[in-house]
C-alpha cells in the first residue's frame, strides 16, 4: 500500500488547517473519491492518500483536482523527497545536464556581468574629494588632509588623524 496521512499531516504538508481539510472534503465530494483520494481505517480515521494530496493541492490553487488512477504516482505527490528511489534513479541524469548546461549559463552569466560592469563605469562620475572625506567618515576614517584625496585619479595614501 502506498503512504497514507492523516488529515492533521496533509493540513501541514500543504499549509491549510485541519478544519479546512475536513471542510474542502464535505464540499468537494463528488471530486474527493474514496479509495483514490482518502481511505477509513480499521478504526474509521480518515486517511489519505497521495493523491488525495495532490488533489487538495489543486483545490488550494483554485482548479479541479483530477481524477487520474493510482498508477501515476510520480505526479501525485505534493513535496518529492530527494530520496526516494525514483528521483535517485534519475540523479545521473540530472547530473549530465547540470554539466551540459552549466559552462553556458557561466559563461552568459559572466558576459551580463561584464556588460553591466562596463555600464556602471560608463555613468560613473569621480567623486569629489568632499564626497571622498564624507565617505571615510562615514567609515570611521579621518583624513588628516583632504585636498590630497585624490590626484590624477589615482588614490594616495591618507594618513589619519587621531
Amino acid at each position: 500500500m502506498s503512504n497514507v496521512y492523516t488529515t492533521a499531516q496533509v493540513a501541514e504538508l500543504i499549509g491549510i488547517s485541519a478544519d479546512t481539510v475536513r471542510t474542502w472534503k464535505k464540499r468537494n465530494a463528488d471530486k474527493l473519491l474514496e479509495t483514490t483520494h482518502w481511505l477509513k481505517d480499521e478504526s474509521n480515521a480518515l486517511l489519505w492518500t497521495e493523491e488525495g494530496i495532490q488533489a487538495l493541492t489543486q483545490l488550494q490553487n483554485g482548479s479541479e483536482p483530477s481524477q487520474g488512477s493510482n498508477n501515476d504516482m510520480a505526479t501525485v505527490q505534493a513535496e518529492p523527497s530527494f530520496d526516494t528511489p525514483l528521483l535517485s534513479r534519475y540523479e545521473p541524469l540530472l547530473e549530465t545536464m547540470a554539466d551540459a548546461v552549466a559552462p553556458q549559463l557561466q559563461q552568459r552569466l559572466d558576459s551580463k556581468i561584464a556588460d553591466r560592469i562596463q555600464d556602471f563605469g560608463k555613468k560613473a562620475e569621480p567623486l569629489t574629494a568632499t564626497e571622498c572625506v564624507t565617505i571615510l567618515q562615514q567609515l570611521g576614517l579621518k583624513p588628516a588632509n583632504p585636498a590630497a584625496l585624490l590626484t590624477e585619479s589615482k588614490v594616495q595614501a591618507l594618513p589619519e588623524s587621531k
